[in-house]
């Protein structure tokens, strides 16, 4: 048990170091709507919504720039 403990605190410490950590709400059954498009895709409901940020960042750049 100290050992799976201690695993898990290391990939925590790892996590903290790598990665932002970025919440959002939805309305009921749009996670579950947003996760099957994922799986459907192959990918993970993350990188699903950091596609959708960048592809919208890069389709609107002219309107946030101002």
């Amino acid at each position: 048990m100290i050992k799976a403990n201690s695993r898990i605190a290391a990939i925590n410490r790892y996590n903290d170091k790598t990665y932002d950590r970025l919440a959002i709400r939805v309305k009921k059954g749009l996670r579950e709507k947003y996760k099957q498009a994922a799986a459907d895709q192959g990918i993970s409901l993350a990188k699903l919504v950091t596609v959708a940020i960048d592809e919208y960042l890069e389709n609107h750049a002219d309107k946030l720039s101002k």
